[in-house]
């Protein structure tokens, strides 16, 4: 399958088989984000491995009461490590490094492109989810103060195969030179 084909076939699933997944599956795909680029090659993303159903419930309250979230395997956490750029942090420095955790996110969320395209080329459905707050989410996570929760990705088998959303035709998104 192309690339072009890939993306095409890409969905939001939030429907899933109650099939586990194996490991060797989450680490190819986890493997597909640890190759991602990043700016200066910082590679400030980390990921959580969640299979446990106290803990993806904890993680369905904090996020909206998505179902997909409790219907899903596996959750993966994915954050974004703002030491990658800047080694001295606490929670004091964070609002002056705004523009490094801009960075690190953006960085951090093409790696997150890379998980859900390669669990759709591995037969398996994604859902990227950030329908939370920080001050909740992190907690349940033991994540420190030196990372960003960027998205909770859902991935199991799909129960579904919604239809692709309309999408604007690229004579209404593209200009040449300058925005007019």
């Amino acid at each position: 399958m192309s690339f072009l084909e890939l993306a095409k076939k890409r969905r939001s699933i939030r429907r899933y088989k109650p099939d586990s997944v194996p490991d060797e599956i989450i680490n190819e795909i986890l493997e597909s984000a640890r190759l991602a680029p990043s700016g200066n090659n910082t590679q400030p993303w980390r990921f959580i491995i969640v299979k446990d159903a106290a803990i993806k419930y904890k993680l369905y309250e904090s996020s909206k009461r998505q179902k997909f979230m409790l219907e899903a395997p596996i959750i993966i956490a994915l954050l974004a490590d703002i030491t990658c750029r800047v080694k001295q942090v606490n929670s004091v420095d964070i609002p002056e490094n705004i523009v490094v955790l801009r960075k690190v996110i953006r960085d951090t969320a093409i790696a997150g492109e890379h998980i859900a395209l390669a669990a759709t080329d591995l037969g398996l459905g994604s859902c990227w989810n950030a329908d939370f707050e920080q001050e909740d989410i992190k907690p349940i996570l033991n994540v420190p103060e030196f990372c960003f929760v960027v998205a909770l990705f859902a991935i199991g088998y799909p129960a579904e195969d919604p239809k692709p959303r309309r999408r604007k035709p690229l004579k209404e998104i593209i200009y040449y030179n300058k925005f007019n």
